[in-house]
């Protein structure tokens, strides 16, 4: 499902286009509401970095080659072997890592529901699950009611994308250590789960 830019419009700089976005998604809110009617509850949640989400990266006038993540010519600003300049803006968009959160509901096999926080706003998939790096993983005492996760999101609705003090990895801890559970520990490795 697609994100919901929904912006505090007000005053701002006059370089900043964009509407700040909110961390808020009226479909998410739909869908949680139906799987607390249906009964289900949510059992346990993965958080992990989507270096997925890094697979691809832009090329610019001026480069012979992709750039690469961390260290190198991104992080200093350049790109390529004839060292072309990164346009304003692209860096933080391109570089800051990106992590999701995965909370798995019952009953039966459990069905994953993935949420994304972005700078363009909240977003979530329901669908498959493919961790690769640096996974968390909690079994919950007692079920999450979808209610509760509501009442968690709802804490977070007035909230604005921040790269520095609000992006993807805080809004991800936020959510994991909000419910108490057995976390099954810390991978750096490679898994795959659908």
């Amino acid at each position: 499902m697609g994100a919901v830019a929904s912006g505090i419009t007000g005053a701002g700089c006059c370089t900043n286009r964009r509407a700040p976005v909110r961390c808020w998604n009226p479909q998410l809110s739909c869908r949680l509401v139906k799987i607390e009617y249906s009964g289900e509850s949510f059992e346990e949640v993965w958080f992990f970095l989507d270096t997925a989400a890094l697979d691809w990266m832009p090329t610019f006038p001026g480069s012979s080659s992709s750039a690469s993540i961390g260290t190198g010519p991104l992080a200093e600003g350049k790109l390529g072997d004839q060292g072309a300049q990164v346009p304003p803006g692209v860096i933080a968009e391109v570089c800051e890592p990106h992590y999701t959160i995965v909370f798995l509901y019952g009953p039966g096999p459990l069905r994953p529901l993935r949420l994304d926080w972005r700078s363009d706003g909240l977003s979530f998939l329901e669908g498959g699950l493919r961790p690769r790096e640096e996974v968390r993983f909690k079994v919950f005492d007692d079920p999450l009611r979808a209610s509760e996760l509501i009442g968690r999101l709802k804490e977070l609705e007035r909230r604005v994308y921040d790269p520095l003090s609000f992006n993807s990895k805080h809004f991800c801890e936020y959510l994991f250590d909000a419910v108490e559970g057995r976390e099954e520990g810390q991978s750096r490795g490679t898994l795959s789960t659908t």
